[in-house]
């Protein structure tokens, strides 16, 4: 696995990092909710649950999924369908990491680590999160997550 340094997007931030926060993004292998679990599993295995009615299917605004591994099923499987799912850990989780899962409109998967930076720690983390992908394509950013429309777009502005 090689790393792009040139891909670590900085937002003028300089040496100091109190209260910045950092977005590590990998495009994964596959679209899959095992992919999601294992993240899940690896980074916050104690996260909070989804509720089912966090997203509609879109051809039914006012529908509801009877439970959150039905709903994120739905646009795992659904690979038109672009979603973003968000997850975190309120307690026993001393390095405030939270776990986004973005569904593209062109069946790709990018998960995302939003966690508090320090410059050093978001590259470790993008790393791991690299590897337990099984990826060569991250990158960070820092304040809100890298810009993208869908996961070729995430590979041609961030792919090694």
């Amino acid at each position: 696995m090689r790393i792009n340094q040139n891909l670590v997007m900085c937002s003028n931030i300089g040496d100091e990092y109190e209260n910045v926060e950092a977005v590590c993004c990998v495009l994964a292998t596959q679209r899959s909710h095992d992919v999601i679990d294992l993240t899940l599993s690896t980074f916050i295995p104690q996260f909070e649950q989804l509720d089912p009615d966090y997203a509609s299917p879109p051809n039914d605004p006012n529908g509801t999924f009877a439970t959150a591994q039905e709903m994120i099923d739905y646009f795992v499987l659904n690979e038109t369908c672009e979603q973003a799912f968000f997850w975190n850990q309120p307690r026993d989780n001393p390095e405030q990491i939270m776990i986004g899962a973005f569904l593209t409109s062109d069946a790709q998967l990018i998960i995302s680590l939003t966690l508090p930076a320090d410059g050093k720690r978001e590259h470790t983390y993008l790393e791991k999160l690299m590897r337990l992908l099984n990826s060569d394509t991250g990158v960070i950013s820092y304040h809100d997550p890298p810009a993208f429309n869908d996961g070729a777009d995430f590979i041609n502005k961030y792919g090694t």
